[in-house]
């Protein structure tokens, strides 16, 4: 409805398009007209959502949607099944966006599996793997600290990771 206001069309939208509907969501200070892009809008409301799931767990809504959608899984980890409502579908797409900027709290670490978990970003924002030893998939993340304090043993690490992902934990 936006665009077809600022398009100049009636009911037969045959108006002219005098600008891309992009550039018009462009800060005023780059020349745009300041428009909020409603899509990333929307997406970044539902994402606000997510954070409630995951700061809120005792309440109403995160106990619904917990045992409806993902009961065996924390909600990071839930799938997406078969016939899942639009609600759940949108917190579900949402959540990509929330994994964008999500950060682990390590703190002592017994609770994160080296191999298992999504624990540690590189430069560019993906995930960095960890080893593919067998060894290690029952391993925990505080299994590579040195004992007694919550300093990194940097021995240990140099002996499961290539030399970059030993880089980015240290």
């Amino acid at each position: 409805m936006l665009k077809s206001f600022w398009r100049g069309g009636g009911n037969n939208n045959k108006g002219i398009w005098w600008l891309a509907w992009e550039s018009l969501t462009y800060p005023k200070s780059e020349g745009g007209l300041g428009f909020r892009d409603i899509r990333a809008f929307k997406i970044a409301m539902v994402a606000k959502q997510v954070w409630n799931f995951m700061t809120n767990p005792n309440a109403l809504i995160s106990k619904f949607f917990r045992t409806k959608y993902f009961h065996t899984s924390s909600f990071l980890a839930a799938k997406i099944e078969n016939n899942p409502s639009f609600v759940w579908r949108s917190l579900w797409k949402a959540r990509e966006v929330f994994l964008l900027g999500c950060r682990w709290r390590i703190g002592d670490g017994s609770n994160i599996r080296v191999m298992n978990a999504s624990w540690l970003r590189n430069d560019c924002g993906g995930w960095v793997g960890a080893p593919q030893g067998r060894h290690v998939y029952s391993l925990m993340v505080n299994s590579l600290f040195q004992p007694n304090t919550k300093r990194w043993d940097y021995i240990e690490i140099n002996q499961l990771f290539p030399l970059e992902i030993g880089n980015a934990i240290l």
